[in-house]
């Protein structure tokens, strides 16, 4: 997936974070990619960042061009990518890929990962946020067009057990998961997980 894809970064780095250095380590690591771009904003709220790179990425045209847009937060790792690119390749009624994040029943879109065919929503999607929480503004922007006419498809083993936390795979064994949403302070093994793999991970 990795091999054949162009990477935005929308990097939003702390007062303590040296912007040249963040942008040397990021070139460092897509080195091989054919194309890297770099969108520095300023550090906002968790959710007003997640909300933020959805706006200004439709407002100023990044993604125009492309059939499938694919969201990962840094801290989340695409383990197996063999599910999503059949989905991408063969199913021609699927225009997303997501984590349903509420494990208590209905459906809350993750917004630290996903991928959207963005031909299927309006102009205007992600524009506006809908909700002061990132996953429940997602969801309500492609509930219409993408929930609701059945073509959203769902990564397998990543729903989250928790019911109070939106993190692929959380409450789960990750080796089991294609996706998974890092978090060492509260997923024992997880250090252990990570110590295994590098990144990005050669797909």
């Amino acid at each position: 997936l990795l091999q054949h894809a162009d990477v935005a970064v929308y990097l939003t780095p702390g007062k303590n974070t040296s912007q040249f250095e963040a942008k040397t380590i990021l070139r460092d690591t897509f080195k091989d990619q054919n194309n890297l771009t770099i969108y520095v904003r300023d550090n906002q709220d968790k959710n007003e960042g997640a909300m933020a790179a959805l706006s200004d990425a439709v407002q100023e045209g990044w993604w125009r061009g492309y059939d499938w847009v694919i969201r990962v937060n840094p801290d989340v790792i695409i383990r197996d990518d063999r599910y999503m690119l059949d989905v991408m390749h063969n199913d021609t009624n699927a225009t997303a890929i997501i984590i349903n994040c509420t494990a208590s029943g209905g459906k809350k879109a993750h917004t630290d990962f996903f991928a959207i065919k963005l031909d299927v929503l309006p102009s205007d999607a992600f524009l506006k946020p809908e909700s002061s929480n990132a996953e429940a503004s997602f969801t309500s922007h492609i509930r219409k067009d993408i929930l609701e006419k059945g073509g959203a498809r769902y990564i397998a083993g990543a729903k989250p057990l928790w019911r109070w936390g939106c993190r692929a795979g959380g409450g789960r064994d990750y080796s089991k998961s294609d996706v998974i949403h890092h978090d060492p302070s509260t997923e024992a093994g997880q250090l252990e997980l990570m110590s295994k793999m590098t990144c990005p991970i050669p797909f």
